[in-house]
């Protein structure tokens, strides 16, 4: 009984490991995509970015976003922009 509960324990915490590792990459690429539209000339302002979803999703939101592109003249704002990836 003991080597099913000690399998359970080490199951979830590489689970975890897993999502949240996930999770922080997630977050770094959305990041990384902003920062690089931004040094591009673009206008991006937003709130928050935050990934949830714990265990089997990552459900990323961005708060309060603007994008826009003085180059074309394209701009967008919304109050939130979720992205969500099993």
């Amino acid at each position: 009984m003991k080597i099913w509960v000690w399998t359970a324990i080490l199951l979830t915490a590489l689970w975890s490991g897993v999502w949240f590792i996930g999770a922080a990459g997630t977050e770094r690429v959305i990041g990384v995509w902003l920062t690089d539209r931004e040094s591009d000339g673009w206008v991006v302002n937003y709130n928050s970015l935050n990934t949830g979803g714990y265990p089997n999703r990552f459900n990323t939101r961005i708060e309060e976003i603007t994008l826009a592109d003085p180059e074309t003249g394209w701009a967008w704002v919304a109050d939130e922009f979720a992205l969500q990836s099993p």
